[in-house]
């Protein structure tokens, strides 16, 4: 293959892989709070408190975040 084409076939796997990952916004688009989420859980952990969220911590958000740190 020639310089061109092989340019040509780079450029083109990545805007196939681009769509891909753009295609799977409206499945795993949830995502926006989960700074807020791990932020609340963490305070959860290391003072016993919940501030963060108005939301009460449910049993298995606890279990979750108790469950991440046993690594």
């Amino acid at each position: 293959m020639t310089r061109g084409r092989w340019r040509f076939a780079t450029a083109l796997v990545a805007c196939l892989a681009t769509l891909a990952v753009v295609g799977t916004y409206p499945v795993f688009s949830q995502t926006w709070d989960e700074p807020a989420t791990l932020a609340a859980g963490m305070e959860w952990l290391s003072t016993g408190q919940y501030h963060y969220e108005g939301a009460p911590a449910v049993p298995a958000r606890r279990a979750r975040s108790r469950k991440s740190l046993d690594v």
